[in-house]
């Protein structure tokens, strides 16, 4: 716009610059302007709406706050803990009984600025009380022996100004402890397991705090029902790792049931396999129903694949059943003859497992020439130092 001003009429440019540069002048000028036809008058007028409200616009620019923002989250087993906060320091003063009162008429924001809030993705309870999943804004009432931790529906205010107890979701009461000095307000986790964790708030010399507690099981399997109505419906292995995370941690044992069946032959994508009658034995057998899983296991052996019957001799090893081990080895390779790598080593492994040392070594060399390259120095030096046991033993 300056460019066109300038081109058809100089002085006017002038103007300008006299106006953006001091008040002075701004009624002798906006007279000389007034003077000029009505198309220069509405061609100055966003200039001069411009320079007048420009220090008003400029007043919204970032600067660094005293209280500067901080997030801290932690995942427990599948859950995630939130807690978005601003960071006062101390900067000489003191803090508590002072500064945050130990009598004051509401209570303290837990932090600065706006609303401390946490955020749970899934029920929880707080020092052992029941909590539903959502976000709450964080209140304390500090005392010198007592604190009572505040979780508010209201997340969204200015500090606690409009604090209203109406809105309170839950109370716990809480003991403070001495702690080193740290300058700035900080919350932390600490103790996380599986199934809980601390929050902590630590600012000056004290430190306060409550455990957050969830049903761990629960939840895992409130997501396998949820994610087993979509995609995954259609997948015979998603029904069984359901199945399997039941049978491994022997709870909800009945369910789990219902998806290894269903994995098994329940519908579409069901595939019957060695792995998933495996996992139904597992859980028959946590049942008590023993010769019931007996007879799922054997009719898993009709569907076995290779590597199927190679991992389940594996986990015979590692259960100490070796004789059970050598037997699905070389049922293994009874039904794959013609493969020339991965039932020599499951050979080697079950022989050795079971204190049968020569013939171990004589599968291990076996199994040398079609193993992968990177692998080939490891059957190279068992088999070396399996002979070489057995030497030492002869003599």
């Amino acid at each position: 716009m300056h460019v066109l001003v300038h081109q058809q009429h100089p002085s006017l440019l002038d103007a300008l610059y006299i106006l953006q540069a001091t008040h002075k002048h701004l009624f002798n000028a906006l007279i000389r302007l007034g003077m000029l036809n009505l198309r220069w008058r509405i061609a100055l007028t966003p200039v001069f709406f411009i320079f007048l409200f420009g220090n008003l616009i400029a007043q919204s620019l970032s600067f660094p706050r005293p209280s500067p923002k901080a997030m801290v989250s932690q995942r427990v087993g599948i859950s995630d803990i939130t807690i978005d906060y601003h960071r006062p320091a101390t900067k000489g003063r003191t803090i508590w009984g002072d500064l945050v009162s130990y009598e004051a008429e509401r209570p303290w924001r837990a932090g600065a600025n706006e609303n401390t809030t946490i955020a749970f993705t899934h029920d929880v309870r707080i020092e052992g009380q029941d909590l539903t999943k959502g976000t709450y804004g964080l209140f304390m009432i500090p005392g010198q022996e007592n604190w009572t931790i505040i979780f508010s529906k209201d997340n969204t205010a200015w500090g606690s100004y409009s604090y209203d107890p109406q809105q309170d979701a839950l109370r716990v009461e809480v003991q403070p402890s001495t702690a080193p000095f740290r300058e700035s307000l900080q919350y932390e986790f600490t103790n996380a397991t599986d199934t809980s964790v601390m929050v902590q708030l630590h600012w000056a010399k004290l430190k306060v705090g409550f455990e957050v507690s969830l049903d761990l099981h629960e939840i895992v399997f409130e997501r396998f029902r949820n994610e087993l109505k979509g995609q995954a419906v259609f997948d015979w292995r998603n029904w069984d790792q359901a199945a399997g995370y039941c049978a491994y941690n022997n709870v909800n044992l009945e369910e789990g049931l219902e998806w290894a069946n269903r994995s098994i032959s329940g519908g579409m994508g069901a595939t019957p396999t060695l792995t998933n009658h495996f996992t139904k034995s597992q859980i028959l057998e946590k049942m008590g129903r023993m010769d019931e899983a007996q007879a799922v296991l054997e009719a898993g052996f009709g569907y076995a694949t290779m590597r199927e019957l190679h991992r389940y001799g594996r986990y015979l090893i590692k259960k100490g059943r070796t004789k059970d081990a050598v037997a699905v080895f070389e049922r293994n390779r009874a039904r794959y003859p013609n493969d020339d790598f991965l039932t020599f080593a499951g050979l080697a492994r079950g022989y050795e497992a079971d204190g049968q040392l020569q013939k171990a070594a004589e599968y291990y060399e076996k199994a040398v020439e079609n193993a992968p390259p990177n692998t080939r120095s490891f059957y190279v030096q068992k088999a070396q130092k399996l002979r070489n046991t057995n030497t030492k033993k002869k003599h």
